[in-house]
């Protein structure tokens, strides 16, 4: 048995979005909600980083970005390097930095005690993704609530909106655009849908 990733056709359940009515919920009730990990989960929603990546910012800088409406330097994971305007997503930056209490990195605020970095992922990472799945219970979303979806659910939103696969692909910081392309299998089946109907119409 290998340690190699499984790829979407090997999976026994595949991954899938947020559908439209519950993203709208979450959305809506993150925004809601005083709660530092609320605070993070919208940042996700807004931005389609990765939770490491949102965990691993730095206040100072932060702050220092918003305030300029600059950019913002994010250390990917295998530490590679990333800007990130905040511009698009001030709103959004803003409401995390009103409600930052402590803390030198977002990671540090959650949770005080968060050993990020070890291979668990840390108290920061555990706590967000508890939170994540008793506000999905609490709003009755069908599916497996994780941290990946909301992810994931950014991205096929952004290729349903712009068919553009190269913008898509720098929002979420993809080395290789064949990642991305991983996330185009869940709209295909409704092009698909509409193909076979022009193709009845004709």
């Amino acid at each position: 048995m290998t340690d190699r990733k499984l790829r979407a056709h090997e999976r026994k359940k595949p991954a899938i979005s947020f559908t439209p009515d519950d993203w709208g919920k979450l959305r809506a009730e993150l925004q809601l909600r005083p709660e530092p990990e609320a605070c993070v989960l919208l940042v996700i929603a807004a931005t389609g980083l990765r939770i490491a990546d949102v965990l691993a910012i730095e206040i100072a800088p932060l702050r220092s970005a918003v305030e300029r409406d600059g950019v913002l330097d994010i250390v990917q994971k295998g530490g590679r390097k990333r800007q990130i305007p905040v511009a698009g997503a001030k709103t959004v930056w803003v409401g995390l930095l009103q409600r930052v209490t402590d803390g030198a990195t977002v990671a540090a605020w959650i949770c005080p005690a968060s050993n990020w970095g070890s291979k668990g992922g840390g108290g920061a990472y555990q706590r967000c993704n508890r939170y994540l799945r008793a506000l999905c219970a609490e709003l009755d979303i069908d599916g497996t609530p994780h941290l990946h979806r909301m992810r994931r659910t950014v991205a096929t939103r952004a290729l349903a909106h712009t068919h553009d696969i190269h913008l898509v692909s720098q929002l979420m910081g993809h080395r290789k655009i064949s990642s991305t392309q991983a996330y185009t299998d869940e709209l295909r089946a409704g092009e698909v849908s509409d193909l076979h109907a022009e193709l009845w119409n004709q």
